[in-house]
């Protein structure tokens, strides 16, 4: 019987492992995005992926958003600018309004 590999597992394995994939994380500039740890990861694991989380996810590991949390409308936020070449994505829309009540 073959193990079931969830798309997060895919987006660990692809990045080298939950600590490679925290220290890419970690090392983005993403103001006001706690740090994240191998713990956490882990823990997403057996919860979910933070939706702030997916987009940096999809880049660097090619697991696409609408696999690591399906239930979030990704295609709202396709087409904007934002860290994907050809489908473009940004931030949820709550950090977005955040940003602008700051300026």
């Amino acid at each position: 019987m073959a193990i079931k590999q969830t798309p997060l597992a895919v987006a660990i394995h692809r990045s080298g492992g939950p600590t490679k994939l925290a220290k890419h994380l970690n090392s983005l500039e993403r103001p006001g995005f706690l740090r994240v740890t191998p713990a956490s990861i882990y823990q997403w694991t057996q919860k979910r992926v933070p939706a702030e989380q997916c987009p940096d996810v999809e880049v660097h590991t090619g697991v696409k958003c609408e696999l690591l949390l399906p239930h979030v409308n990704w295609a709202a936020l396709r087409g904007t600018q934002g860290p994907l070449a050809k489908e473009k994505i940004v931030r949820p829309v709550s950090r977005i309004v955040n940003q602008k009540k700051k300026a």
